[in-house]
Order: C-alpha cells, then sequence, then structure tokens
C-alpha cells in the first residue's frame, strides 16, 4: 500500500527503557536509518485524507476502511508539537506523493481523484472537525491505545488541518489549480536535495 518511491532517511538514536534510566555519563541509544520525520507527516496526511474520502466515496467497500485511520491524526498533532521546523520541510514531499498517488489510485474505483486530487482532499479536510464518525473513532483510539496525555479530538483536528492545508496550498499552482505541482528536475527528497 502507497506509493513506490525512496524515503528520504534519517539516522536517529533508539534507546531501550533501561538506557533511558542509566547514568548520565554513558553514551545511549543507537542511531539506526528510520524514515524521515518530514516524510512521515506527508504520508500521514495523504493517507488519511485519501483513504476517508475514498471510503466515503464507496461506501460499498466499508469493510476495507480502517477505523484506526484516526491515528494519523494523532501522529500529526504529536510531531508538529514537538518538531514544528518539520512541516516547512514536508511540503514538497506531499506535492510529489500527491503527484504519485493520483496516478495510483484515481483510477476506476477512485476517478474523481485523479481528475481533482486537491479539490478531493480540501473537500475531505473541510468535514473533518464536524465528522462525527472520526470523533468517535479517535475516542476509541486513545482509550485503547494511548497513555498519558490525550489530546482531544478538537485539538488534533485543528492540528492537523492546520498541516494539511499548508501542504495543499503548496501542491496547487496558480496556473492549474487542479494538478499537483511538479518537483523541479524531479528532486523533491530522498537521496536527491530537497526544495
Amino acid at each position: 500500500m502507497g506509493v513506490d518511491r525512496p524515503f528520504g532517511i534519517e539516522n536517529r538514536q533508539v534507546q531501550n527503557i533501561l538506557e533511558r534510566y542509566e547514568l548520565e555519563d554513558q553514551p545511549k541509544g543507537q542511531p539506526i536509518p528510520m524514515v524521515s520525520l518530514p516524510d512521515i507527516v506527508s504520508d500521514k496526511v495523504i493517507s488519511y485524507l485519501r483513504r476517508t474520502a475514498e471510503h466515503k466515496a464507496n461506501p460499498e467497500l466499508a469493510y476495507r476502511y480502517d477505523p484506526r485511520l484516526v491515528r494519523h491524526l494523532y501522529e500529526v498533532h504529536r510531531i508538529a508539537d514537538a518538531n514544528p521546523s518539520v512541516i516547512g520541510e514536508a511540503a514538497p514531499i506531499f506535492v510529489e506523493t500527491l503527484a504519485q498517488e493520483t496516478q495510483q489510485y484515481g483510477g476506476e474505483r477512485f476517478p474523481v481523484f485523479k481528475d481533482r486530487p486537491v479539490s478531493v482532499l480540501r473537500d475531505e479536510l473541510d468535514l473533518l472537525t464536524t465528522d462525527a464518525e472520526a470523533d468517535k473513532n479517535y475516542a476509541v483510539f486513545v482509550d485503547d491505545l494511548v497513555y498519558g496525555s490525550k489530546p482531544s479530538f478538537d485539538e488534533v483536528s485543528q492540528t492537523f488541518r492546520m498541516v494539511a492545508t499548508s501542504f495543499l496550498e503548496a501542491a496547487v499552482t496558480p496556473s492549474l489549480p487542479e494538478q499537483p505541482q511538479q518537483m523541479i528536475g524531479g528532486l523533491g527528497h530522498g537521496f536527491g536535495r530537497r526544495l
């Protein structure tokens, strides 16, 4: 599932629980290659909006919809809160991902997504704050899987909406308002330079 493209990779320190409580003067964690936070945020925004819009456009495929997609709202909120600079870095990646997903998922089952990808995602985003099903799914998700601080649906949907709006604005060119921008030279992320 998802697009077939190289992700931006970054080395991050990962610790086990014991390492968190060891003496401060000892090195902690092991650097391992991981998908970059900008790539993660970009994919979470497009995944939630596209999959939810597709579900609503094709109710006969309801059995395929994952009600825990609301986890993306929570995760984008947490990442944006902890690392706000990631959002600006993720916008060009979102543009590239949207162009690829439009081709991959805008077929017979969801043709409007191929014709009007930005509008489809914006329409879904506009419904988010009043989506009773998403609110209910979020309540179940945080009760079952989130420990500690549990931000409200209103809080996470507001953050998600701000992030997604900035990504969608980056995806539209003035001359072609419905077509995702093309990345200059095809380099937007991964092992090339970021724009």
